[in-house]
């Protein structure tokens, strides 16, 4: 035969191992049989056949061996002409992260000495674009709006940045052991233009941007970036961060301002001026934040606030309609005009084709799409052949950006036009811990999370109440605080966020005072930080409290009532000795969660939000009783974890099993604040004394109590039929079962809402809660040390209430919203004050103010004199209405 294996011939009797068993001379041997079957030694540049190598064998080396040996050892060497599919895509993937023009096939060889066949990985890619071209790549609910940072900061938060100069990615798209890639040089002379590639390495490009997108689309982000060199990853990453920018600032000012929006106008906006419009260089390297961008200045102090108002308690004018598209304020949105209603009148139908068309045009970004490593026809095709999908997106979007109307019409549309089936897929992006992580109490408050509950039903809640990650939604509010006003890491609180170094909505301030597109927070991600730093941050403010309470009350103020004593998924931690999963109840989160409002929040903190949540949730049937197995230890990590150190605890045994030198360290009002708190857990626990007869302290009655689980029965500690919310609306004993509290507690409720109601600071220099309230003539009143509660808020200010702490509007014909749509517990700035005292609805509110205005019953909350986002920003004409 007519062979080229000269190079593996025998060079001495020596080299043939004649003096060896035959078992032996196979493995001696190997670097001559596998070559002379693995390479092109045959005829017309063909490897040999096994019974050519056989021949060759017997003819130079004396080698006598069957054809049937020669396959078991090429079996038991891993020797085999045929490519699998899995080493076809680890070319692919290879291939794919190398840019050197010439890059071909030739590079890489497989196993001992084996060449990729072209032709059989040429027919293998042909098939997979073909097939990849005829059916559209399934993608998961809301992953186009999942690149929420720029590349710097994304790869800081995800914890893949390292201390070295080396790649974090290396491990994701290292090389299989069983490749070896050659790296020749270029051999082009500077300036000289590349070669064409190749038509198997053409279709190398081609499947791996398919299979990119197909990753992109699976939100398999991590993996997605291990396929690329670090040129692609900066590129992807940076473009769809752009999209989602784009995204958020379309869907927050849906309805007023510019249409479309495009990259220049976004870049203008977040950089203040069209004069700074110049988009942010952003920064590459994968070890440290970048220092070539100017540091951000730091956001006010002072917070932002919505107002809720009575719809015939303020004269609203009509919006201001505008057909001009091209000259306004680009850095005063407050100024801009709302959209002529005939544009604006498309809704939900017209958002989710604005959405659509930017993803198909690219007109998001200032980077060419002809730069992207992956197939962005393919997302594209995706996205137009799956509406449903379209919807969800569109309702994640407006969710993050606070766009309340429409949210609730996005998820109508979604709950009447396409059935359940999208239904479930909109739960599949977790709408209310969406709206928990990106609540904004400066501008819509409560009002993403009722749209919510509105479009898909109050009873909603009941099957989605728990995220992905283990949380529920009341979690996800308590993380919002967290995130806010501690500086407290990510992990303490769970070790289930993606990324793992960021709270969810970072980008969000909860009082209004920056948000994703505000300058200073693009200035601070383009410098590579993820997280907002510690110096931006204040106290637990009234905004962020009212905020919080209000959710709350939106959340569980409904036929989900029945689901705020649920396990938390916050603060888990597992007993090192036995094993058991030692999880809170939300009680003891919120315990856990003063505790760091106190030892790591911000100077000027005073508890008094987290009193506020505590008298809130015990308002809407929390359980004080419940019990958990609890490691103090573990939790503010201050015991040896070698033993197991759980014990059955509610939330006032929590709070009594923080050591003194931790409370004693703490400031004055933190100290005051935690002492109010560990009052009204004694009055809540012990207050049935007066009805039942037992004169136990709390901690004897918690043992004989716990047993009975029928809590929210229990906690109608007064006669609740001599309550004006039973005798009028049977709120008590009826479907809602809404707890009916001490007096005591009732009177506290009472005035805490007013306070955060009606309360804001002005300036810098005031203080954090009004001269009205007191903290410290409420823990004397609650620790019984007085008998009247002395403070001005008691004199004659406050509205009237019911025994248990909820106002009663007199203007309505019911002191809640129509059962018809969701029950609203919360109270409107009228229905709080006897009289107008509030600071809310002076001069500053014209730049600092929004208002929610609060229809009668019989009215219409849609009416063409509310805002195109829901709500309304405070005229100056509006100071003397309160």
């Amino acid at each position: 035969m007519d062979t080229d294996t000269s190079d593996l011939l025998p060079i001495s009797d020596e080299s043939k191992f004649l003096n060896q068993p035959h078992k032996e001379r196979w493995e001696k041997l190997r670097p001559i049989i596998v070559p002379l079957y693995m390479t092109k030694k045959g005829p017309e540049g063909k490897s040999l056949t096994i019974t050519q190598v056989s021949a060759f064998m017997k003819t130079h080396y004396r080698f006598h061996a069957a054809e049937s040996e020669y396959k078991n050892w090429f079996r038991k060497w891993g020797v085999r002409k045929r490519i699998l599919t899995s080493e076809k895509n680890a070319i692919v993937s290879i291939l794919g992260k190398r840019t050197y023009p010439g890059t071909s096939t030739s590079d890489i060889t497989l196993g001992e000495n084996k060449k990729v066949e072209k032709k059989q990985l040429r027919r293998y890619l042909s098939d997979q674009v073909r097939v990849a071209a005829q059916n559209h790549l399934e993608r998961v609910p809301g992953v186009l709006l999942s690149y929420n940072l720029p590349y710097a900061a994304y790869i800081r938060a995800s914890g893949l940045s390292s201390s070295n100069h080396s790649s974090p990615f290396t491990a994701l798209g290292a090389s299989p052991t069983y490749l070896t890639v050659h790296s020749p040089k270029d051999p082009r002379s500077p300036g000289e233009p590349a070669a064409p590639a190749s038509p198997t390495m053409q279709l190398v490009r081609e499947k791996l941007a398919l299979d990119r997108a197909s990753l992109f689309l699976q939100g398999r982000t991590k993996e997605l970036l291990g396929t690329c060199g670090k040129e692609d990853r900066i590129t992807l990453v940076n473009y769809f961060n752009d999209l989602n920018l784009y995204t958020f600032i379309t869907t927050k000012y849906w309805g007023k301002g510019p249409r479309p929006w495009t990259a220049e106008l976004v870049a203008a906006l977040t950089s203040g001026s069209i004069e700074n419009a110049a988009p942010l260089p952003p920064i590459s390297d994968e070890s440290s934040p970048g220092a070539l961008i100017p540091e951000p200045e730091i956001p006010t102090q002072l917070c932002n606030w919505v107002v809720h108002i009575l719809g015939d308690g303020v004269d609203t004018k009509e919006p201001e309609e505008s057909d001009e598209e091209r000259y306004f304020e680009i850095d005063k949105p407050r100024t801009w005009k709302n959209w002529p209603k005939d544009v604006a009148a498309g809704g939900a139908e017209a958002f989710a084709r604005t959405f659509s068309k930017s993803i198909e045009e690219g007109a998001f970004s200032l980077a060419s799409p002809d730069d992207l490593p992956l197939s962005l026809k393919a997302i594209t095709q995706s996205v137009l052949q799956d509406s449903e999908l379209l919807v969800v997106d569109a309702c994640k979007a407006a969710i993050m950006a606070g766009n309340g109307t429409l949210v609730s019409s996005l998820c109508k549309e979604a709950r009447k036009g396409f059935g359940y089936d999208l239904s479930a897929k909109i739960y599949s992006i977790h709408p209310f811990h969406l709206a928990a992580a990106y609540i904004d109490g400066g501008r819509s408050c409560c009002l993403v999370m009722e749209s919510i509950l509105v479009a898909l039903g109050p009873g909603s809640l009941l099957r989605y109440n728990v995220n992905d990650l283990g949380h529920t939604v009341l979690d996800s509010l308590m993380v919002s605080i967290l995130r806010s006003h501690t500086k407290i890491s990510p992990d303490l609180v769970s070790r289930n966020f993606d990324p793992p170094d960021r709270f969810p909505g970072e980008e969000k301030c909860i009082c209004g005072r920056w948000d994703a597109d505000s300058p200073a927070v693009r200035q601070l991600f383009a410098q590579g930080f993820p997280r907002i730093p510690s110096s931006w941050k204040h106290m637990f403010c009234h905004t962020s409290v009212q905020a919080i309470c209000h959710n709350v009350i939106s959340l569980f103020g409904s036929p989900a009532i029945r689901l705020i004593n649920a396990d938390s998924g916050l603060f888990t931690r597992r007993c090192v000795e036995c094993g058991l999963e030692l999880r809170l109840g939300p009680l003891h989160t919120l315990v856990v969660v003063t505790f760091y409002l106190a030892s790591r929040g911000m100077p000027g903190e005073t508890l008094f939000g987290a009193l506020a949540l505590l008298v809130c949730l015990l308002s809407l049937g929390a359980d004080p009783y419940l019990t958990k197995q609890i490691s103090v230890g573990e939790i503010l990590g201050n015991l040896p974890q070698d033993t197991c150190t759980h014990e059955p605890m509610n939330a006032l045994d929590l709070m009594q099993a923080v050591p003194g030198d931790f409370v004693s360290g703490w400031t004055v009002e933190c100290q005051t604040g935690w002492r109010c708190m560990l009052e009204v857990f004694c009055l809540a626990m012990g207050a049935g004394s007066d009805s039942t007869g037992d004169s136990r302290a709390p901690h004897e009655l918690r043992g004989s109590i716990a047993e009975d689980h029928d809590w929210r029965r229990r906690q109608n500690y007064t006669s609740y039929s001599t309550c004006s919310l039973e005798t009028r609306f049977g709120l008590h004993s009826g479907w809602l079962g809404l707890p009916c509290l001490d007096p005591k507690l009732g009177t506290v409720w009472a005035i805490i809402q007013t306070e955060f109601l009606t309360y804001r600071r002005i300036e810098a220099e005031d203080p954090w809660t009004s001269e009205r309230f007191s903290m410290d003539a409420l823990k004397d009143w609650l620790a019984g040390d007085v008998e009247e509660l002395d403070m001005a808020l008691m004199h004659g200010m406050v509205n009237t209430r019911s025994s248990c702490g909820w106002f009663e509007s007199p203007s309505k014909t019911t002191g809640v919203i129509e059962l018809t749509k969701h029950l609203s517990l919360f109270p409107c700035v009228e229905e709080v004050c006897k009289f107008p005292f509030t600071n809310m609805l002076g001069k500053e509110a014209e730049t600092r103010g929004m208002y929610i205005v609060d229809y009668d019953s019989e009215g219409d909350s849609d009416s063409d004199d509310s805002d195109s986002d829901g709500y309304e920003s405070v005229d100056e004409s509006d100071e003397d209405d309160m």
